[in-house]
């Protein structure tokens, strides 16, 4: 399970993700991180992860 301040990296996108506070940390209440795009980059299509933790 990943740790505050662990990255998560898509090398074909680009895209960086660090995680800054986690459910498990919030009793369920908040996931908080900052992500990252290269210059020129978009944010995917709105979508949901109904079985995430």
């Amino acid at each position: 399970m990943a740790r505050q301040g662990d990255a998560l990296e898509n090398p074909a996108t680009g895209e960086r993700l660090v995680f800054r506070r986690k459910t498990a940390e919030s009793g369920g209440a908040v996931l908080a991180f900052d992500y990252f795009l290269p210059a020129g980059g978009s944010v995917p299509l709105a979508h949901v992860h109904p079985r995430q933790e």
